[in-house]
């Protein structure tokens, strides 16, 4: 299980189904983890739709948790994330996740650091101009040791937290506004 690159094989197609009833998904000490798919391409429809819980520690090769476009991964049932000890990661979700992330509770992400954002815009032609996100249900975010860390998103003004009532930030030194102006 340590040599485990991707947890989606796509490069015979892509599968009919993929994790459909999962709701919780730790990824701990894959150190040669490298991504949820192993090709750019879709996605089956329904992947992840039920998770609710996201883990990923220790994976020293992560770069990106996705390749290639995201407009049908669908998160909209997750709740919990937790990131940490994934030095090489750079960001964490698509504009086009951020947008369904509508029952997001908790974000913690730590030691990351390669990190400079953590919603990030794919470009291209498939993506919807959007001038703010919400995320109505986020009580708690914690960022912790990013040391390229400098904004939460660089492609939109605003990214909005209704119900945020924990806020920690602690060793990001490069952090000159959480948010866009």
């Amino acid at each position: 299980m340590y040599d485990l690159e991707y947890l989606i094989n796509t490069a015979d197609g892509v599968p009919q189904s993929a994790f459909p009833v999962s709701e919780f998904l730790n990824l701990n000490g894959l150190h040669n983890f490298k991504g949820i798919a192993s090709h750019e391409s879709r996605l089956p429809n329904k992947a992840f739709s039920a998770l609710k819980v996201l883990v990923m520690e220790f994976l020293s090769e992560l770069t990106n948790l996705w390749k290639g476009p995201t407009q049908l991964v669908w998160l909209g049932n997750l709740m919990s994330v937790l990131v940490c000890h994934s030095e090489k990661l750079e960001s964490l979700f698509s504009i086009f996740i951020a947008r369904d992330l509508l029952q997001l509770q908790d974000l913690s992400i730590g030691r990351c650091d390669m990190m400079e954002i953590f919603v990030w815009s794919e470009g291209g032609e498939h993506e919807i101009a959007t001038d703010k996100i919400e995320i109505p249900k986020l009580k708690q975010l914690s960022l912790h040791y990013l040391p390229s860390f400098t904004a939460s998103c660089k492609a939109m003004n605003a990214i909005e937290l209704p119900q945020l009532s924990y806020l920690v930030l602690w060793e990001i030194p490069k952090l000159k506004r959480l948010w866009p102006a």
